[in-house]
């Protein structure tokens, strides 16, 4: 069975988002084809006026063929003028289909996948790429078929005028299409190169931006300027190089161009002077054999245009391509979380050959504190985004109350956890806004609830604006230890089953951690409460400890039995105290 032509596909793929718009497209549609008509009545009306009006000298005709030329002018306008609108609209709409789409399936990816691109980058393909796209179908589209169009009508009209040399014509035309196939694949590989280098630059500046504290903490300010101006400079010699392309493509299709109507025109001179053709009619002949040649010529720009734009295009459906996750059909849902987990040799690497959890098996009662304790580097972090299913264990499995994460069906349950990790993540939004981000339809008492659990309430309530402060940019309004409370308060605030803490409260003092777990647990006492942390003093409370050093659990048990134990946990205690 034959293959699609590689481009062929991708209009294939692409032209099921102008579905929806095929009855304007066809409206567009028609209306090219009357320009194309109707562009084509101007050459002949010229043609009628040299040989009728001014050879012989009729000014009546003169008139009544300028009044035609003017109502020709008038028509064309206004029909241009609906189909460039029409055109517009269908773009902007299709625009929006497909960053819709995009931004849906960036939502539904795994969380590897996500974060297998850079911000920028995932940005500059939303932006910049998505725009692109569809500029073929509001754009290059219309352009083709506008052309196309009129070389078919410029073909019959020369044929029907002069057969030789249409047959000329036609037997030229593959040197047209291999010009611009050539210059075409050039500039395609050129753009994608100048666009890997534009989302790198991207990526770049807005991960400066996101950590400028750390940029002019340690004065590397200069060091980040030398480092994106670099990349745009790589940006612009590429840019360059597109640039001489296309000049080179141009050039050389002028000339040819040239060339070609030369030769024509030399043969209906002749013709012309042998007494076998009018002078309107030349002229006529003349300007259909220009158009003929510039609309194959234009042709051959457009095809160069969308060789560049399919860069775009692939370039969105690298991700749209991407598998989506999605839940197995066997998955039910677990309408009552108790809180039990449990661990069955679990063991995930991130690299081959380096595993970060290695047979790991643990268990969780419902209820339960548990801290995880460790070393950087010991799991802790890993076993939390294996608990919320971020991640999938590469052996054992996790079960949450007797049932393996993959039976359960996670939107299910997704309501009855609650997630605070040392990295406060916050809209730039008002406290309320951030807070109920998990839970909108919480009431007042709940929020100041949670806001006394994470002992937050008095400092909100010195602020002048209260809870309707806008935090900033990733927070930047606050202290750290500020943001990390905010962040407990809104996991807090949904009453979840279950609660993981990561480093949640690094930031704060010793007492004020105390003070929070304590409120917590008051809060929340049915909950499961796990929490990791580098400071063990604040796991004195709880029910259990499990200890992880290289992804094992080398020891488990509550502090006091822990500290006398003499073993790997009361080595990392005794290291914090000095």
């Amino acid at each position: 069975m034959k293959k699609d032509h590689p481009t062929l596909r991708q209009f294939k793929v692409f032209n099921r988002y102008l579905v929806p718009y095929w009855p304007l497209q066809a409206l567009v549609l028609l209306i090219v084809l009357l320009l194309s008509l109707l562009g084509l009545l101007g050459p002949a009306l010229f043609g009628v006026t040299v040989d009728r009006a001014f050879l012989q000298r009729d000014l009546y005709l003169f008139r009544w063929l300028l009044l035609a030329g003017l109502l020709l002018t008038v028509l064309q306008s206004g029909l241009s003028t609906i189909q460039s609108y029409l055109t517009a609209y269908i773009g902007k709409l299709l625009t929006f289909d497909l960053r819709r789409d995009y931004t849906r399936h960036l939502f539904r990816l795994s969380f590897t996948d996500v974060h297998r691109r850079p911000t920028g980058e995932q940005l500059y393909r939303l932006e910049s790429d998505i725009n692109t796209a569809a500029s073929l179908a509001s754009e290059s589209i219309p352009e083709i078929l506008v052309n196309s169009s009129r070389i078919i009508f410029l073909l019959a009209i020369c044929l029907y005028w002069s057969w030789e040399l249409t047959l000329a014509a036609i037997v030229l035309s593959p040197l047209f299409y291999l010009h611009s196939r050539y210059f075409g694949r050039k500039q395609k590989a050129v753009t994608r190169v100048v666009k890997e280098e534009s989302q790198r630059a991207l990526a770049m500046i807005q991960d400066a931006v996101a950590n400028v504290k750390l940029i002019k903490a340690f004065g590397r300010g200069s060091w980040a300027v030398r480092r994106y101006l670099r990349h745009r400079l790589r940006i612009i010699r590429f840019g360059l190089q597109k640039v001489r392309i296309a000049i080179a493509g141009n050039l050389t299709a002028g000339v040819l161009n040239s060339i070609v109507l030369i030769g024509f025109t030399y043969y209906l001179g002749r013709r012309v002077i042998a007494g076998t053709l009018s002078l309107g009619e030349m002229i006529a002949l003349t300007i259909y054999l220009t158009q003929l040649f510039v609309s194959l010529k234009g042709l051959g720009v457009l095809y160069r245009g969308v060789m560049v734009k399919l860069v775009s295009w692939e370039r969105v459906r690298e991700t749209l391509n991407l598998p989506g996750e999605r839940e197995p059909e066997s998955a039910a849902a677990l309408p009552d979380p108790q809180g039990g987990i449990e661990g069955r040799g679990v063991s995930f690497s991130y690299r081959p050959g380096r595993e970060v959890l290695s047979d790991l098996s643990f268990s969780i009662r419902p209820g339960e504190f548990v801290g995880l304790a460790g070393p950087s580097g010991s799991g802790k972090t890993t076993l939390f985004l294996l608990l919320l299913r971020l991640i999938e264990p590469e052996r054992g499995e996790i079960r949450f109350d007797g049932r393996t994460l993959k039976s359960i069906r996670w939107s299910s349950i997704r309501n009855s956890l609650g997630i605070a990790l040392q990295e406060a993540f916050l809209l730039n939004r008002s406290i309320r806004e951030n807070l109920l981000f998990g839970r909108p339809e919480a009431a007042e008492s709940e929020i100041r609830e949670a806001l006394r659990a994470a002992d937050l309430e008095e400092t909100i309530g010195e602020l002048p604006e209260g809870l309707e402060t806008v935090v900033g940019e990733a927070g930047s309004n606050f202290s750290e230890g500020q943001r990390q409370r905010l962040n407990i308060a809104r996991a807090v605030l949904g009453k979840p089953r279950i609660l993981f803490l990561d480093e949640a409260a690094s930031a704060v003092g010793y007492d004020s951690e105390a003070r929070i777990f304590s409120r917590v647990r008051k809060l929340l006492p049915e909950a499961t409460i796990i929490s990791a942390t580098h400071r063990l003093g604040s796991l004195k409370t709880a029910d259990r400890i499990l200890v992880l050093k290289d992804g094992k659990l080398v020891e488990e048990g509550s502090h006091t039995e822990l500290i006398g134990r003499e073993g790997f946990y009361r080595t990392l205690f005794e290291a914090e105290l000095k």
